[in-house]
């Protein structure tokens, strides 16, 4: 019966296992340490240990830990199956690949601003290094500045206040800006103070480029 022949084979495994290593060892020593006998004898030697299931099950996991990635698949079966089931075995997969972000991130926002809506603020949160560019466009004048958090409490509350860009009874702009730290900025938007028109629409397309 199979079972029987599996189970004789399983038992005479071991012991022919055994002869073959000290075959092995036998000539690598008989050969005075010769280096031609030593690799022989070391192939004999470890050819007959990868014949185990479990080394090969070590080996595997051990090359998988030391270089971090799945590079030998190993089924969980395989660990069931095996002689080292019991014993403190970690399996490290190899990590995700994290998606990579986009080079570019677009703005566009449309809105109308009038004496009643004076302004429009849009918050931008950059990063060091990042950068921007893109257009500010309005069928009426208006005026347009890029303000720090600090400069646009005192915009807010009627006070003067610092720039760092700015386009003053202009119909159309082009703006742009190197972040030399990480901040958040507002770009606003307002009526300009000569301005006619009782209501204007505006247009803002930017496009923030990663570092």
């Amino acid at each position: 019966m199979p079972t029987t022949r599996k189970t004789e084979r399983s038992r005479t495994e071991p012991i022919e296992l055994l002869l073959t290593i000290v075959v092995g060892i036998i000539i690598i020593v008989s050969g005075g340490w010769n280096y031609i006998t030593v690799l022989f004898g070391s192939a004999v030697v470890f050819g007959s240990l990868l014949e185990v299931r479990e080394i090969r099950l070590l080996l595997k996991i051990r090359v998988n830990r030391i270089t971090g990635k799945q590079v030998f698949q190993i089924q969980d079966s395989t660990i069931k199956d095996s002689i080292i089931a019991g014993r403190d075995v970690h399996i490290h997969e190899a990590p995700a690949p994290s998606k990579s972000e986009p080079s570019e991130k677009t703005i566009e926002q449309d809105f109308s601003i009038s004496y009643v809506e004076e302004y429009q603020a849009i918050p931008l949160e950059i990063r060091k290094g990042q950068s921007f560019e893109g257009e500010v466009s309005a069928d009426g004048r208006i005026s347009a500045y890029l303000l720090r958090q600090n400069s646009f409490k005192s915009y807010k509350i009627g006070q003067g206040f610092n720039y760092l860009w700015s386009a003053e009874g202009v119909r159309r702009a082009t703006i742009s800006h190197r972040a030399e730290t990480t901040q958040g900025l507002f770009l606003v938007v307002e009526m300009d103070e000569e301005s006619d028109e009782e209501e204007v629409n505006v247009s803002v397309r930017l496009k923030l480029k990663r570092p």
